[in-house]
C-alpha cells in the first residue's frame, strides 16, 4: 500500500509538473511525437513590434500539441529569456515557425508579459487575431490597468482608458 501511495504521489506531482509547462492544456502525446518540431525546441526568431522605439527581438518555443489538434507555443524575450506570453494555441502548423502574430489564428487564453515581469495583456481569442472574445485588459509598465474592453465576435463593444498614474482617459 505504501508503494502504490509512492507512485501514485509521484505521478501526481509528473503531471502536475507538465500540465505548468504546457499552461493546463491538455496534450496529445502521439501527436506531440509525431509533430515536426522537439518538445522545447526553439522553432523561430524575430523582432516585434511591442509599440516601443525599436523592435523587441524575441523567440518562439514549441510545446507540443493538444488534445483539440492545435500547436501549443510560448514566446520569449531573447535579451533576459523572460517570457514574452504565456503558453497558447495556434491553429495552423505553419505559425509555429514565425514569431509573427499579424494575421496568425490563435485560439483560447492568451496572456503576454512586459520585459519588466509585469503582465502586459490578458484576454481570449476565438478563430484568430481579429475575433478577440469577451473582456481583455492591457497594462502600463509601471503594473497599473491601460486599457479594459469588452469583445462578442470580434466586435468591441465597450472600452476604457487609463493613464499611468490609474487616472481615466477619455477615448
Amino acid at each position: 500500500m505504501k508503494r502504490f501511495l509512492a507512485v501514485w504521489l509521484c505521478s501526481l506531482a509528473l503531471m502536475a509538473g507538465a500540465s505548468a509547462q504546457t499552461g493546463g492544456f491538455q496534450m496529445d502525446q502521439a501527436a506531440t511525437a509525431a509533430a515536426a518540431w522537439k518538445v522545447g525546441q526553439v522553432t523561430a526568431k524575430g523582432a516585434v513590434d511591442m509599440g516601443e522605439d525599436d523592435p523587441v527581438p524575441v523567440y518562439r518555443k514549441f510545446l507540443g500539441v493538444t488534445t483539440e489538434g492545435f500547436f501549443l507555443v510560448q514566446d520569449f524575450y531573447q535579451q533576459s529569456d523572460k517570457k514574452l506570453t504565456d503558453p497558447f494555441q495556434l491553429e495552423l502548423a505553419q505559425h509555429v515557425d514565425s514569431v509573427e502574430l499579424l494575421g496568425v489564428v490563435i485560439v483560447g487564453p492568451f496572456v503576454s508579459w512586459h520585459p519588466n515581469g509585469q503582465m502586459a495583456s490578458r484576454g481570449a481569442f476565438r478563430g484568430g487575431m481579429e475575433m478577440m472574445d469577451g473582456k481583455w485588459q492591457w497594462w502600463h509598465t509601471n503594473g497599473k490597468l491601460s486599457g479594459e474592453a469588452m469583445y462578442r465576435d470580434g466586435v468591441e463593444e465597450s472600452v476604457r482608458y487609463w493613464d499611468e498614474q490609474g487616472n481615466p482617459v477619455d477615448e
